[in-house]
C-alpha cells in the first residue's frame, strides 16, 4: 500500500515562527490538570489514616491504595477510545463532575467500604480525564512543538501535586479531614465549570475521530502492539517505576532507617526533587523539539540511572541530596519527549489511543513499584532493587535509541511500499531525530 504523502508531511517540521504561543486550549488544560493533581493532594496523603479511622484493617487499607492506583490503569485505554467516540470535552468535563459527589460521599462516608467504593470512582475518573486530557495536549500541539506543549502541561501537573499536601495540611489541621474532601469536590466542581466553559467551542483536531475508530477495540489493539511503539511503552514503564519506586519507597526508606533522617529533611529532598524536575520540564520540551526526542530521552534515562546507584551506595546527607536533585533534573529532562514522540509516530486520529497505551504503560510501572521495593526491604536485598531499577530505566532509553538508529535507514523508503501507516511515520520521526 502507497502511503498518502499527507501522513509523511505531518511528521516534517515547517519552518516557521519560533516562539511558542499556548492557545486556550492548551491553557484551559494545564489548568485543570494543576486543579486536578492539587485536588488529589489534598486527600491522597491522608486516605490510609482516614480510612483506619473508619475501621480499616492496615491489610484493607494497603488494598485501598493498590486499588485506587490499580483503577487509574485499568481506565486508560478504554477511556481513550471513549475520548475519541464521545468527544474528549465530554469526557473531560464529566471525570470531574462525578468526582463531585464521589467526594462528597467520602466526606460523609461513615465506614471503609464507602470510603473504598468512592475512592475507586476519584481514580477512574481520574485517570479517565488524564488520559483524555493527554490526547488532546498531542493532538491540538503545533507541528513539531509537542514538546513545549507536554512540558507546560506536565509543570502545571507537578505544580498541582506539589501544592496539594501542603493546602491539606493547613486545611486538615484547621478544619478535620473530612473537610478535605469537601474542599476536593469544591475543586472539581470549579475544574469541569471551566472546562465546559473553555472548551465550549468545537476542538481543535478532534475533526474525523468517530469515523476512523469504527472498531475501536481492534485499532487500539493495533496501536498498542505495533512493534514499532514497544521500546516507548517500555520507557514509559521505567520510568514510572523508578519515579513512583523512589518518591514512595527509595527516598523515605534510605532516608529514615539508613541516614536517621526526620520528616523535615526527607521532605526537603523529594520538594528539591519536585521542584527541579518543575524547572526543566519545558525546557526539556523545548531540546526534544529542536534537537529530536532521543536528545532528551537517552540524556534523561542515563542520568535516572546514575541517581539511582548514587542513592544506593551513599552514606551522607550531602549524597542523599544530590541523588534527589539528579533525579528530579533528570526525570524532568526525560518526561515530556516520549509522549511528545507519539505526535511524531502517529496520525492525529490515533494519538489519543497513543496516549491511552502510554499511560497504561506508566500506570503499570507506578503499581508494580511500590510493591516490588516494598518486597526488597523486607527482604534484605534493597540496594539490589535499586541498581535493577537503574539498569531498567537505562536498558528503556538505550532501547528506544536503538531502534531509533536501527531504523532511521528505512525512513528513505517510507514513501513507498509499508505495511502498517504506524510503522512508516515512526520512521519518519526517527530520521529526524538522527539528523
Amino acid at each position: 500500500m502507497r502511503l498518502p504523502l499527507e501522513g509523511i508531511q505531518t511528521a516534517i517540521p515547517h519552518p516557521g515562527p519560533r516562539a511558542f504561543h499556548v492557545s486556550p486550549q492548551q491553557l484551559a488544560l494545564n489548568g485543570s490538570a494543576a486543579l486536578s493533581t492539587l485536588g488529589m493532594g489534598l486527600v491522597v496523603p491522608i486516605l490510609p489514616s482516614y480510612a483506619e479511622s473508619l475501621g480499616g484493617t492496615a491489610t484493607l487499607v494497603g488494598l485501598l491504595i493498590a486499588a485506587f492506583a490499580a483503577t487509574r490503569l485499568l481506565v486508560a485505554l478504554p477511556a481513550a477510545w471513549l475520548a475519541t467516540r464521545i468527544g474528549h470535552r465530554r469526557l473531560l468535563v464529566t471525570g470531574p463532575a462525578v468526582t463531585v459527589p464521589a467526594a462528597l460521599l467520602c466526606a460523609v462516608a461513615g465506614g471503609f467500604w464507602t470510603l473504598a467504593a468512592f475512592c475507586v470512582v476519584e481514580g477512574a475518573m481520574a485517570g479517565s480525564s488524564a488520559t483524555a486530557s493527554t490526547g488532546l495536549v498531542l493532538s491540538g500541539a503545533p507541528e513539531r512543538k509537542a514538546g513545549r506543549s507536554l512540558g507546560s502541561y506536565q509543570a502545571a501537573a507537578l505544580l498541582g501535586a506539589a501544592v496539594g499536601p501542603l493546602l491539606g495540611g493547613l486545611v486538615g489541621g484547621e478544619f478535620g479531614v473530612r473537610a478535605l474532601f469537601v474542599l476536593y469536590a469544591a475543586i472539581a466542581g470549579v475544574t469541569a465549570v471551566w472546562l465546559h466553559l473553555a472548551l465550549n467551542r468545537p476542538i481543535q483536531s478532534a475533526a474525523g475521530f468517530t469515523g476512523d475508530l469504527a472498531n475501536g477495540g481492534q485499532r487500539a489493539w493495533r496501536v498498542l502492539a505495533a512493534r514499532s511503539l514497544l521500546p516507548l511503552w517500555f520507557l514509559a514503564f521505567a520510568l514510572a517505576f523508578s519515579r513512583i519506586g523512589t518518591q514512595l519507597v527509595a527516598v523515605p526508606f534510605i532516608g529514615a532507617r539508613r541516614l536517621g533522617l526526620g520528616p523535615g529533611e526527607i521532605g526537603f529532598a523529594l520538594a528539591l526533587a519536585g521542584l527541579a524536575s518543575l524547572a526543566v520540564f519545558y525546557p526539556a520540551g523545548l531540546l526534544a523539539d529542536r534537537f529530536g526526542r532521543k536528545a532528551a530521552i537517552v540524556p534523561g534515562g542515563v542520568g535516572i540511572a546514575v541517581a539511582l546507584a548514587l542513592l544506593a551506595v551513599g552514606d551522607s546527607y550531602a549524597e542523599f541530596l544530590l541523588s534527589a536533585l539528579l533525579l528530579g533534573l533528570a526525570g524532568g529532562l526525560a518526561g515530556p519527549a516520549p509522549a511528545a514522540h507519539l505526535a511524531d509516530a502517529l496520525p492525529m486520529s490515533q494519538r489519543t489511543l497513543g496516549a491511552g497505551a502510554y499511560r497504561l504503560s506508566g500506570e503499570a510501572g507506578a503499581v508494580v513499584a511500590p510493591a516490588v521495593l516494598g518486597w526488597s526491604v523486607g527482604s534484605g536485598e534493597f540496594n539490589a532493587a535499586l541498581f535493577a531499577s537503574a539498569a531498567l530505566v537505562a536498558m528503556a532509553a538505550v532501547s528506544f535509541a536503538w531502534l531509533a538508529s536501527s531504523q532511521a535507514a528505512a525512513a528513505a523508503t517510507a514513501t513507498a511500499t509499508v505495511d502498517e501507516p504506524i510503522l512508516a511515520r515512526q520512521q519518519v520521526s526517527e530520521a529526524l531525530d538522527d539528523q
